[in-house]
């Protein structure tokens, strides 16, 4: 065994202590994975003398205690993941071990994420390409610093009690694909400079005291194609029009904030919408008939808004699994326009397809041709007693 450099036991129900000898008895161990296992005890401080080593992961396990010195003796560490895990600080030194990294030059992957440590971030090594701190009680602010990470791709320090202003030295980081400083106390202006984020797939900045109005930089950002999330913060202003240029996104989330003025019309270019969460701000005027053209739009969420009007019935036409619009007029309109007897025959007719599709005999149960005839009826006889026509349904 002395002579084994790959030990992969991820994945599995393996419990008990890893043995502290393990880098003793491995010498020539470069690669370890203990990943998503029920181990306990504490990091072997051995494996730390491992000079040759390349790789640690013991994400997801149940390990405690601190983390053993002896980090600034690994030369040729690309990856060190103990994230999930029940690890804390040693003393008062707080985050001040990961400063000994600075000697680990090919270290790419940093991840201790979802542990109990405390502290502030310190100097952390230049070639990384991931950094996440996130879901710790880390205190302090975003070290102007960080933006020196040039090869930075994914930098996660959400879930902390992080203060301060973002620094506008993390625009340097442009390589980046992912950024999430979510959860935390991070007051101000988001920084224009996150217009250089010209890699950027995912965005979330969401739960901090961040105001202002949202930057037309960051909506330009037409590489987006997850998720743009800056909800739960005190943005207000006006949504600019640019936020059509984020045609790729799938999902927007800006609720809870303090937007204001009308629903953009260059939304409708935003073909790839999934998810579109404008909730609990101060959005007015009427529903864009335009939102029906997004077709592959699943989660509408326009609730405790000041919008008024009808619902356009070019919504029809979208794949909804949700559409919120509560605390706005647009419901009561509606259904004072629709006849009593066509919702009530409507509501019966979709009641009835769900149970017949559900009958425990499957000879019972209606076919998937005939469930869409039946929903295709009831859809036709809502847009013919509707309050406003569709000009498709008028055209058939």
């Amino acid at each position: 065994m002395s002579s084994l450099v790959d030990l992969a036991l991820a994945s599995n129900q393996l419990w008990g202590k890893i043995p502290s000898d393990i880098g003793v008895t491995l010498p020539n161990l470069l690669v370890i994975n203990l990943c998503f296992n029920k181990f306990t005890g504490t990091i072997p401080a051995s494996l730390h003398n491992l000079t040759s080593i390349k790789v640690i992961r013991m994400a997801h396990t149940l390990l405690e205690g601190t983390v053993p010195p002896g980090l600034g003796n690994l030369p040729f560490l690309e990856m060190y993941n103990i994230g999930f895990n029940r690890i804390v600080n040693f003393g008062d030194n707080g985050l001040g071990f990961i400063t000994s990294l600075t000697n680990s030059t090919h270290l790419k992957f940093l991840a201790f994420d979802g542990n109990l440590l405390q502290g502030v971030i310190p100097e952390i090594c230049c070639s990384l390409t991931l950094l996440n701190l996130s879901y710790n009680s880390i205190t302090g602010e975003i070290p102007t610093e960080i933006g020196q990470l040039e090869n930075l791709q994914m930098l996660g320090l959400a879930g902390n009690q992080i203060a301060g202003r973002i620094p506008n030295s993390l625009g340097n980081l442009q390589k980046l694909n992912q950024v999430d400083l979510s959860g935390n106390k991070l007051v101000g202006r988001i920084p224009t400079t996150f217009g250089n984020f010209h890699n950027l797939l995912s965005m979330d900045l969401s739960t901090n005291k961040l105001n202002g109005t949202i930057p037309k930089e960051i909506l330009s950002l037409q590489s987006l194609s997850l998720i743009l999330n800056l909800s739960n913060n005190f943005l207000n202003g006006n949504l600019s029009e640019e936020i059509g240029l984020l045609d790729s996104v799938a999902t927007i989330d800006l609720s809870n904030n303090h937007l204001s003025g009308n629903i953009p019309d260059s939304l409708k270019n935003c073909k790839s919408l999934e998810e579109l969460y404008i909730t609990r701000n101060a959005f007015s005027g009427p529903i864009p008939s335009f939102l029906g053209e997004i077709k592959g739009l699943e989660i509408l969420d326009l609730s405790y808004n000041n919008l008024s009007g009808s619902i356009p019935l070019d919504l029809g036409y979208c794949k909804f699994w949700t559409l919120s619009c509560y605390y706005s007029w647009i419901i009561f309109a509606m259904m004072v326009a629709l006849n009593p007897e066509v919702q009530q025959e409507c509501v019966m007719t979709v009641l009835g397809i769900g149970l017949s599709c559900t009958t425990s005999s499957p000879d019972s149960r209606i076919s998937i041709r005939n469930a869409l005839r039946k929903l295709k009826a009831a859809r036709d006889n809502l847009l013919d007693h509707g309050p406003i026509l569709n000009s498709k349904h008028e055209e058939q």
